[in-house]
C-alpha cells in the first residue's frame, strides 16, 4: 500500500513540528486526524495506528511534542499552540479537507486532545482512549511541581502528586493517580478540561482495569460535565469492563513496560483486552465517519 507523503518531513520541520504523515493517493479530499500517543511523546506508539486509520480512509499525521529534537526534552508545559500549529499544517495539507479535522490520543495524548479540542476552533470530532478529565503535573521528577501543558504563554492548571507509596504497593500506578485525586478536590475543580468549549463531538473509551490510571471514572466524570454543561454536540463514553490501558488500535500490545517507577502493568486481561481494541476500533471508524463526512 503506498503513502502519499507530499515531502512531509520538510514542510512539517518549517512548522516546527516533528511528525509523520500518511495520505492514501486518491482523487477527493478526505477527513483529517491528529494522532498523539501517550507519555513517551514521540511517535512509538502512535505511527503503527496513525498507518491503520490511513487504511480506512483517513489522512493522519502522527505527532511528537516532546523528547525528539527540537523539541522540549520533558513533558513539561508543552504549549497548546504547538498543536494547534499542527491542526493548520493537517488543515492545509494536499488531499485534506479542511473542514473536517479530528484529534486522537491516548492516555497523556487524550489529556492533549481534550485541551485541544476546548482551544482549537477548526476540531469537529475528539477521541480520547483512556482519557483523563484533568490535566495533570508534568513528568519531571527532577524539577518543582509545574504544568504539562500551557496556553497563550501561561501553565495550564493542573492536579499535583502525592506520595502513595502504600496505594501504589497495593494498586499500582492506578493507586498513585486515584491518591492524587483524592489529595485535594479544589485543584481537581481547577484542573479539570474545559470539554464543554469543544465544536465538535466527543468519545471517550476506556477500560474498567485500567492498570494506569482511573480512566473510567475520569470519563465518566467528563461525561457528567458535558450533561452539566448542556453540551451540544455528540458525545459518549465506551467502557469495557475488563479491558486495560492500552486500548487504542488494532492488534496486541505488552502486558507491561519498564517506566520511572519500574515495572508498569496496563492491566485487563489478553482476551479481554483484544477483544476491547477490536469493538473500539470498530466503534472509532464509525464515530469519526459520521462526525467528518
Amino acid at each position: 500500500m503506498t503513502f502519499d507523503k507530499v515531502d512531509s518531513a520538510s514542510s512539517l520541520s518549517d512548522r516546527g513540528l516533528v511528525g509523520q504523515f500518511r495520505l492514501l493517493q486518491r482523487n477527493t479530499r478526505i477527513p483529517g486526524l491528529l494522532i498523539l500517543g501517550g507519555a513517551e511523546g514521540g511517535l512509538e506508539s502512535t505511527s503503527e495506528v496513525a498507518e491503520q486509520f490511513a487504511t480506512e480512509g483517513f489522512a493522519t499525521l502522527a505527532l511528537a511534542y516532546f523528547g525528539r529534537s527540537p523539541l522540549p526534552p520533558m513533558l513539561e508545559e508543552i504549549p497548546l499552540e504547538y498543536f494547534h500549529n499542527a491542526i493548520d499544517w493537517l488543515r492545509g495539507a494536499p488531499g485534506v479537507d479542511s473542514t473536517c479535522v479530528g484529534v486522537v490520543g491516548h492516555s497523556k495524548g487524550s489529556e492533549a486532545a481534550l485541551l485541544i479540542g476546548a482551544t482549537a476552533p477548526h476540531v469537529r470530532a475528539v477521541v480520547g482512549y483512556a482519557p483523563s478529565h484533568v490535566a495533570w503535573q508534568a513528568l519531571n521528577w527532577k524539577s518543582p511541581p509545574q504544568s504539562s501543558w500551557s496556553y497563550r504563554g501561561a501553565p495550564v492548571p493542573f492536579v499535583r502528586y502525592v506520595r502513595a507509596t502504600e496505594r501504589m504497593e497495593r494498586e499500582g500506578l492506578r493507586g498513585f493517580y486515584s491518591a492524587s485525586l483524592e489529595a485535594d478536590p479544589d485543584a481537581v475543580r481547577a484542573a479539570e478540561i474545559n470539554v464543554e468549549r469543544t465544536r465538535g463531538a466527543i468519545l471517550l473509551v476506556s477500560g474498567g482495569e485500567d492498570g494506569i490510571w482511573p480512566s473510567s471514572e475520569m470519563a465518566r466524570s467528563i461525561m457528567q460535565r458535558l450533561r452539566t454543561k448542556l453540551f451540544t454536540y455528540p458525545y459518549q463514553h465506551l467502557e469495557y469492563p475488563h479491558a486495560g490501558h492500552a486500548i487504542m488500535g488494532l492488534g496486541n500490545t505488552p502486558a507491561k513496560v519498564n517506566g520511572p517507577w519500574g515495572e508498569i502493568r496496563f492491566g485487563g486481561t489478553e482476551s479481554a483486552n483484544v477483544a476491547a481494541r477490536a469493538a473500539a476500533w470498530g466503534n472509532t471508524l464509525h464515530f469519526l465517519r459520521e462526525q467528518l463526512k
